[in-house]
């Protein structure tokens, strides 16, 4: 069996290393051309480009897919996982048995940009992966298979993108082998009444109301964990809150109650424990935060409030 692979970020090149490791025919690679990173905006290609050319298959970077359908017209299915291109049904339903995708979530809740997140965030207690036959619309195609997983109170967005492409790509090697034995099945429609949708995030969504409680703050700080960070403001002073814990008691929001032992911070109800910061002065790294106080005790002082919306 032919097949073509298409995505781009860490999570699809777990996939696609499952498959190599699985031995099975990969012909063709599809992923985002390279683009600027980080600070020193240092042109680099895509963890799945770079998994390509480091076992030698073919790896495409095309920036559009319209007028493309010679890409997949030899592959007998085109697997997709976070690939960030339309792709047009023209070019989903050229390869012999279409197109399948590993989308991040329990299809029909969570269909989108941020399924992992937005999970996080409403505190779901499981997540999971669904392979789904793509087809028009966004993440609306026929559920193969989903499985799930917890979601534990110590979860971010990071641990869980790892747990999921890991299960994503032992899913994806038994479909295929499925596939290739006449034993896949048929997919069976998602319940459309039921979807509930996870657009992209912004910087904005990522910026801390102390006025929550506790439980849903340090949801949001795990759901933002390796992307902009959850943040809020002192001034002109930006402080991102990477990693905390909730702590009971009675606190006013947003306002600090530093000791010897560290610093809470109130929120609605409870409060919060604030273990690593990061601020937008000196370095700008990561800081315990002992550090932190030691550093910027004008920052951190007992009795400071911290804004919020």
């Amino acid at each position: 069996m032919r097949i073509g692979f298409a995505g781009s970020p860490e999570f699809a090149d777990t996939i696609l290393s499952a498959l190599i490791d699985a031995k099975l025919n990969i012909v063709r690679v599809l992923t985002q051309p390279p683009r600027p990173y980080g600070r020193g905006k240092k042109v680099r290609p895509t963890p799945v480009n770079t998994q390509a050319d480091l076992v030698g298959i073919e790896c495409v970077t095309p920036t559009t897919l319209r007028g493309q359908e010679h890409l997949v017209s030899d592959l007998d299915i085109l697997v997709v996982a976070a690939y960030g291109l339309i792709l047009p049904s023209s070019f989903l339903n050229t390869p012999r048995y279409g197109s399948v995708n590993a989308h991040a979530s329990l299809l029909p809740r969570w269909r989108g940009a941020s399924p992992i997140e937005h999970a996080i965030l409403h505190l779901d207690e499981r997540t999971g992966v669904s392979l789904m036959q793509i087809t028009k619309g966004l993440d609306a195609g026929p559920v193969y298979e989903s499985r799930s997983i917890p979601i534990s109170c110590s979860d971010t967005a990071e641990s869980i993108t790892v747990k999921l492409a890991t299960l994503a790509g032992d899913m994806m090697v038994e479909f295929i082998q499925k596939l290739q034995e006449g034993k896949a099945g048929q997919p069976v429609p998602q319940v459309a009444s039921k979807a509930v949708y996870a657009p992209r995030l912004t910087t904005a969504d990522a910026r801390i109301d102390w006025k929550k409680d506790a439980v849903h703050v340090h949801a949001q700080i795990r759901a933002f964990q390796g992307r902009s960070s959850a943040w809020t403001t002192v001034g002109n002073v930006r402080i991102k809150v990477l990693e905390a814990q909730i702590c009971d008691g009675c606190f006013e929001p947003g306002l600090l109650y530093a000791s010897k032992a560290g610093v809470i911070v109130g929120c609605g109800s409870q409060g919060l424990n604030l273990k690593i910061v990061q601020l937008n002065l000196g370095k700008g790294k990561p800081l315990p935060i002992k550090a932190a106080m030691n550093g910027y005790r004008q920052i951190f002082a007992n009795g400071i409030r911290w804004e919020y919306p």
